[in-house]
């Protein structure tokens, strides 16, 4: 008894047999043909283009995806080795044909008749060796009201075979109305199709007509004899019948014609075919679309025929390869017991791959968003790990804390809250991989009376950063698609041998796409400077500074958007123009330089998506934040009257070792640093990415070599006084 039994240890006894019973009911005892003319149906079926077409779409998706044998294990199945005695027989189910040869020939029987029969041919010994498919107007079924099915007659050439039940496979459409057949599809639109003959057949023998509609022509004249009438309806019909079907007959009031068949533009022949097309395709499980036919062309788009084409492979064809699967298990599974059980397998059918784009946007907004690591983004997109690749970039939005990491810097705010920054959150480049787990140095005191107000202009920064960084990705996701119609439509009139490179980097990356994004930098700087001016006029804690364009600052910042984006276009540009002087003296096709030479030279395709996908923009966007934010401050300062200025850059660390040629130092050794306006400290870059702003000291403010060096002047002055 199970643990959770309420009733006692008592047993429990069941019932394994039924009390009673009633005859099966499946025949007479005598061999039972199918209820229709299954080889006149197949006839009139394969004279339909429509059905035909349907057909073959059928056969071609069946052999998309893989059939295999799995095992089952105490985890997960597993693949059963090339000996398994079934998935040799998947592999050559007989000496003329493999599984998907098999496949196809299953599908136009199961299609058109209802019914597939399968006989398992054995050696002396009584093993299953291989399976051949029956014809289905061959077959006759004998059964028993008390056994079932006891025996299949085949004919062939006039003469019966008879197969035992255990040495055929029958698979089949349900069929109520049938205990031993099923019931075709094709016999449901059995209407359907004959309608759609009857319409070829109207047109063609209007067409052999000459086009000319039937008609009565009455003369007055008394006709002596048949060869005079004969006679009389061959001028008739070589007049305006044929080519001439558009001529003017002039009679006299001694003849009239009169109309008698229908003109073939007076049928409503459109919505018929339509109705037809729709229930022949509806009945055979097929989008029209797919199949080209008339109705399925006039609503044919890219974006249907692609949602037409994976709704018909999730709906039909995977319920169809489910269906054979467990067919083909049950007819192997009944010879080799635990050899395991036949699946299909659809992980590399095209058209139910999710689109790459797709993969590609979900994985990127999941590293940004520090849910993943830099090789775990990368596995996704079956790219290799990289080194120090196993770390996580963090929003600079976003904080984590937990018990095991170091103790954050904090900067107070106004409120009494705290703006946490982890160390080297800034920093998580996708360039720069190794973790930056050491401990940053505390940094020096600030002052205490600009804490609210650093606060608020990185409130600023970052929500700038927000909203630069989807625009930049729009604009790199368009450079990407531009240059992706070019190299597309080189590619498609490409001969495989390329003389001379048929386009300029100047043309793949033009002036224009450069003066776009100054522009959207443009905008972005002056949400920065109009953000910050505010923040700094409001905050009652410095002199006010009226906005204005003609600031020295603020033309140079809003003068260098030209510049920033030449610069950051500049590494891609020299990439093009390397690779398109290569391929020019290697003689290299475009489709060597769009996509590259494996171990030799990679292509303008994947310099654009290494440079513009991924991560770029939101590193660019970081860094124009916050330079556009240093020049604004600092300019602010300086134009009010301040005169020293203590740089706040807790990206630091002891394996930081970039320094900035205009001071000369790294993250570490600036943060904390007090520097004078004659040190220039607006011409201090930082690093891309990095996180570097200024605190105004108080106009108080007074070096301690300064004071020293006042006191000495003062006591000389006195001593000579």
């Amino acid at each position: 008894m199970p643990t959770w039994w309420p009733f006692g240890a008592q047993e429990i006894k069941q019932d394994v047999d039924a009390a009673a019973t009633f005859p099966v009911g499946y025949g007479q005892d005598w061999f039972q043909a199918p209820g229709t003319d299954t080889q006149n149906l197949q006839t009139q079926a394969m004279r339909s283009a429509v059905v035909y077409a349907c057909l073959r779409e059928l056969c071609t998706s069946i052999t998309e995806p893989r059939f295999t044998v799995l095992l089952d294990t105490d985890s997960e199945p597993i693949e059963a080795p090339e000996s398994n005695p079934i998935r040799r027989l998947l592999a050559r189910p007989n000496d003329s044909q493999d599984i998907y040869d098999l496949l196809e020939d299953i599908i136009v029987s199961y299609y058109l008749t209802g019914n597939c029969f399968l006989h398992k041919e054995r050696s002396a010994s009584g093993t299953l060796q291989s399976v051949r498919l029956l014809r289905t107007d061959r077959i006759e079924i004998k059964s028993s009201p008390d056994e079932g099915i006891v025996a299949y007659k085949y004919t062939l050439n006039g003469v019966d075979y008879y197969l035992a039940p255990g040495d055929v496979s029958h698979l089949k459409f349900p069929n109520p109305m049938n205990d031993l057949y099923g019931y075709s599809p094709l016999q449901a639109a059995a209407s359907a199709l004959n309608l759609d003959l009857a319409q070829t057949a109207y047109a063609q023998s209007f067409m052999r007509n000459q086009a000319t509609p039937a008609g009565l022509l009455t003369v007055k004249k008394r006709l002596n004899n048949e060869d005079e009438a004969n006679r009389i309806r061959t001028r008739w019909r070589s007049t305006f019948g044929g080519a001439n079907r558009f001529s003017v007959a002039v009679l006299d009031e001694d003849a009239t014609f009169q109309q008698l068949g229908s003109k073939l533009g007076d049928i409503a022949l459109e919505e018929l075919r339509n109705t037809v097309e729709s229930r022949l395709c509806g009945v055979m499980g097929v989008p029209p679309i797919l199949v080209s036919t008339v109705l399925g062309l006039d609503r044919a788009t890219y974006s249907n025929y692609s949602e037409a084409r994976k709704t018909y492979m999730n709906e039909t064809v995977q319920s169809l390869a489910g269906k054979l699967s467990r067919w083909l298990t049950r007819c192997f599974g009944y010879e080799f017991r635990d050899a395991g059980y036949v699946v299909a397998d659809f992980s590399r059918v095209s058209a139910l791959a999710e689109d790459l784009t797709v993969i590609s946007d979900r994985v990127i907004n999941q590293y940004n968003s520090g849910l993943i690591s830099l090789n775990e983004a990368r596995s996704y997109l079956s790219l290799n790990p990289l080194n120090g690749g196993d770390i996580r970039r963090v929003p600079i939005n976003i904080i984590e804390s937990s018990t095991d990491q170091v103790e954050p810097s904090t900067l107070a705010l106004e409120t009494g809250q705290t703006l946490s920054l982890e160390p080297g959150e800034l920093k998580a480049l996708p360039d720069q991989l190794i973790p930056d787990t050491a401990i940053k140095p505390e940094p020096a005191d600030f002052p205490a009376r600009y804490d609210g107000l650093m606060s608020e202009l990185l409130d600023a920064r970052i929500a700038e950063v927000e909203n630069l960084d989807p625009k930049l990705q729009r604009y790199f996701r368009g450079l990407i698609n531009r240059i992706d119609g070019i190299l597309g439509n080189y590619l498609q009139r490409d001969t495989q041998e390329t003389k001379q490179v048929p386009f300029s980097a100047e043309e793949l990356l033009p002036v224009q796409a450069r003066n776009d994004l100054a522009n959207i930098l443009r905008d972005s700087y002056a949400n920065i400077l109009r953000r910050s001016f505010f923040i700094m006029n409001n905050s009652g804690q410095l002199d006010v500074l009226d906005f204005s364009e003609q600031l020295p600052f603020v033309q140079s910042l809003m003068a260098s958007a030209n510049e920033r984006a030449a610069m950051i276009h500049d590494t891609t540009w020299r990439d093009v123009a390397r690779i398109i002087e290569r391929s020019a003296q290697e003689g290299y096709t475009v489709a060597e330089i769009a996509n590259g030479v494996p171990g030799e030279m990679r292509g303008i395709r994947t310099v654009f998506r290494e440079n513009y996908a991924g991560p770029r923009s939101l590193m660019i966007a970081r860094t124009e934040a916050k330079r556009a934010q240093n020049i604004t401050t600092l300019g602010y300062y300086q134009a009010t009257g301040m005169e020293f200025f203590q740089a706040i850059d807790l990206d630091g660390g002891p394996d930081d070792n970039h320094r900035d040629p205009a001071d000369g130092r790294t993250c570490a050794e600036r943060n904390g640093q007090i520097y004078h306006i004659s040190q220039n400290p607006m011409d201090i870059d930082d690093h891309p990415n990095g996180t570097l702003s200024w605190s105004p000291m108080p106009p108080s403010y007074q070096p301690e070599f300064i004071e020293a060096h006042q006191a000495v002047i003062d006591m000389k002055e006195t001593n000579n006084g």
